[in-house]
């Protein structure tokens, strides 16, 4: 079931061999959530073909890892809709299959020939990764909300431009990119101001490509080559997952852009199959395993335990040589599959079939699936492996379990408002089999229309029949119809957990059934009263309506008690980490003696504060609310964004609201000299308004996401006027601002 896509998302993927040498960035769940929630998935394989990739790719291991994870796309077309393109770049995006094809076994194979060509393409001059990216945009384009795009990168993570320095060089390549009109790059110099426009164009933040892959909710899964040590992979990771050490890229900060892993070329093969295999809610475990003799008992076989929350699972193996063999055996110890490059690819075992699909004759992929309606013995399966050699390398492989766990809301009986009402979910296997054995936790959360929730934890009803209920206490002015969303998380035998969730409705009755009163009035009696009742309405109207407009004109004010405000300098790095700069640069952080209520003893209509004037903005009507209105005399922004470059709305109360004044001229100087060692650093002062009735540790895990866009935009504002009516500020940089890039730059702050 796709909506378990996010399921085993949290769990580790085990890396039992040269863990080390694998660093991984981003947020996998995001990728997983794009794919859950879809109709339909594209996939566009992105390969690198450059030059370099003869040193760091010696052995085509980047073809290798884009066949496996076509494999994993075409197990996920069983499920939904997938198609598929290949695309290769160089100095240039180059469109192999030249349209979206529809992934399923007949075109596989059209789609692993057109990968496989790119073994013979790693002789290209250029790595223009701004290139790349505008391709992939125009070939996404235009994004349907429904489908879910994803971008697989195979690059060794260099963003290079050759100088056309020989007639030759001018007469394959041209002597100018799209991005950088008008520079001849045929020296050093030209390249260098060429590379500073195509990364603009790449990461501005505003209208670069990467910021319109962000809008249109492109999703990335990056592997970069981190085998070689002239190639900095820095930027590579700041375009898929938004940030890296001394790099920014894009609007999405977060994460959320997608997943990015470093590894070297051996390590590279399997790499794809573990992401997609967490992409598509599994759990992925990796490890070595020695290979035995011919005819010797394997005593170092690996075992995989199955219960009932497992549905299948796949082994990706990968031998150092072609004689080498699979062999999985069935919990009854008796019954086993033997695979390799020369035997049968689909074997018959128990209820099961282990089909086997070979990426080249050392690398292969086995699912074990149950057949019919079947469901996978439970148990004990060991995988190992064999060769006629007894001197035999170690084989690698990639273990992954695909859960069997789906949940849905059972038809409840109307709630009744002011009574206990009963939820009830069901937790069954995909085959509808009720889950039982194992350790399930359920929990229900029930909201009304007007957003008020009730939380309760589902039991066991104990028939045996994977039916879970709790009662809530629902309230009298709960008003319906509600939505009840349920969370289960089962743990399988060796603790793995999975999750799922389900959705449902239930009625609220406000009332309860009344015998009907046999009286009868006379209709003109009946209109009579409702005319006198409609004056005396209306009446009582006019008379609330002046009393509050009379009221707001001479009462308006915030309700200030509980009000604290914090007043901190700060400054956004130029890889988009947030510090506070008052005595000493360190990540933003508050405590409570940065804060102090507010002097004024009573409430009062304006707040002035030291660098900026709150004001209250009267209710138009008697369902609108108040507002306030922050001005100053530099440029600000809020939370609730920017309408005027000095002025800006907050909320009512001032509840857990923030405002940014920028400090302009020193943001001006950090940024008028790429050299300068805080280019890219946006300066100002944050002010912190808290009242009692905060979250506060909701308010400060949103803080940083919603400052650091809306400081940077509002900057962009700034230097554009300034660049139109320059006034010959030339203040120096503050000292609180320190190297972004390099070894001595502060820790990023975590997010």
């Amino acid at each position: 079931m796709l909506v378990a896509l996010s399921v085993g998302l949290l769990a580790q993927v085990a890396l039992s061999e040269a863990a080390s040498a694998q660093e991984s960035s981003g947020r996998v769940e995001s990728v997983a959530s794009c794919v859950a929630a879809a109709e339909d998935v594209r996939v566009l394989f992105l390969l690198d073909e450059s030059g370099s990739l003869r040193f760091t790719d010696p052995d085509d291991e980047r073809i290798t890892a884009a066949r496996f994870a076509l494999e994993s796309f075409l197990d996920l077309s069983l499920e939904k809709d997938v198609e598929a393109r290949v695309a290769g770049f160089s100095a240039d995006f180059t469109d192999s299959t030249g349209e979206w094809v529809p992934l399923n076994d007949t075109n596989a194979s059209r789609l692993e020939a057109e990968i496989d060509a790119f073994a013979d393409r790693q002789s290209g001059l250029d790595t223009d990764l701004p290139n790349a990216l505008g391709g992939a945009y125009d070939t996404l384009d235009p994004v349907d909300p429904a489908t879910c795009n994803l971008v697989l990168l195979f690059a060794d993570g260099g963003y290079d431009i050759a100088a056309r320095t020989t007639p030759q060089l001018k007469a394959d390549l041209g002597t100018t990119k799209n991005y950088a009109p008008g520079i001849e790059i045929v020296d050093a110099e030209a390249v260098a101001e060429a590379r500073v426009l195509g990364r603009e164009a790449l990461c501005d933040d505003e209208d670069g490509t990467m910021a319109q892959l962000d809008d249109a909710g492109v999703r990335f899964v990056t592997i970069a080559l981190a085998e070689s040590d002239f190639i900095t992979t820095d930027l590579l990771e700041s375009l898929t997952v938004g940030r890296a050490p001394g790099q920014v890229c894009g609007k999405d900060l977060t994460g959320n852009r997608g997943v990015f892993t470093s590894v070297s070329s051996d390590e590279l093969s399997l790499s794809f199959g573990a992401i997609t295999g967490r992409v598509a809610g599994a759990d992925v475990a990796r490890s070595s395993i020695a290979v035995c003799a011919e005819g010797e008992e394997c005593l170092g076989a690996l075992p995989i335990a199955v219960d009932q929350l497992i549905d299948r699972f796949e082994v990706a193996a990968q031998f150092s040589d072609p004689s080498q063999e699979l062999i999985i055996t069935h919990p009854n110890g008796d019954d086993r599959a033997r695979l390799s490059f020369e035997r049968e690819g689909e074997i018959i075992i128990s209820g099961a079939v282990a089909k086997a699909t070979w990426i080249d004759e050392k690398s292969v992929t086995v699912a074990v699936i149950p057949t019919g309606s079947n469901e996978l013995s439970e148990g004990e399966w060991t995988v190992a492996a064999q060769s006629t050699s007894p001197d035999s390398e170690p084989a690698r492989l990639l273990v992954t379990r695909f859960p069997n766990l789906e949940s849905a809301v059972v038809e409840n009986e109307n709630f009744t408002a002011g009574e206990p009402g009963l939820v009830s979910a069901r937790v069954s296997t995909l085959e509808g089999r009720p889950i039982t054995g194992v350790n399930v936790a359920a929990r229900a959360v029930v909201t009304d229309t007007a957003g008020k929730t009730l939380e309760v934890n589902l039991q066991d009803s104990g028939a045996d029949d994977g039916i879970y209920t709790g009662t809530v206490d629902v309230p009298i002015d709960f008003v319906g119809p509600a939505a009840i969303d349920v969370e289960i998380v089962a743990t399988t035998i060796d603790g793995l957990e999975f999750t799922d969730a389900a959705e449902g409705i239930v009625v609220v009755d406000t009332l309860r059934s009344e015998e009907v009163n046999t009286d009868s009035t006379p209709l003109s009696t009946q209109l009579m009263r409702l005319g006198v009742l409609g004056l005396i309405f209306l009446a009582a109207l006019a008379v609330w309506l002046f009393l509050w407009r009379r009221n707001e004109a001479s009462d308006s004010r915030f309700e200030l008690d509980g009000l604290s405000v914090a007043s901190i300098p700060v400054v956004v790095r130029g890889d988009g980490a947030l510090f506070r700069v008052d005595g000493q640069t360190r990540p933003l952080a508050m405590s409570p003696a940065d804060f102090n209520s507010h002097p004024d003893p009573t409430p009062s209509r304006v707040i002035n504060l030291p660098q900026a004037s709150l004001r209250v903005v009267p209710a138009k009507h008697p369902f609108d609310e108040r507002s306030a209105e922050a001005t100053a005399q530099v440029p600000v922004t809020g939370k609730y964004g920017t309408s005027e470059l000095t002025s800006t709305t907050i909320d009512a109360n001032l509840r857990g609201s923030w405002l940014f004044l920028l400090d302009g001229p020193n943001s001006l100087e950090a940024n008028a000299d790429s050299a300068n060692p805080a280019y890219g650093s946006v300066a100002g002062e944050l002010l912190v308004f808290l009242h009692t009735r905060t979250n506060v540790q909701r308010f400060f895990q949103e803080l940083p996401e919603q400052l650091v866009p809306s400081a940077r935009a509002l900057f962009r504002l700034h230097r554009n006027a300034a660049a139109e009516r320059p006034d010959g500020n030339t203040a120096d940089m503050l000292e609180w601002v320190d190297q972004w890039a390099g070894s001595n730059s502060p820790e990023q702050p975590a997010q």
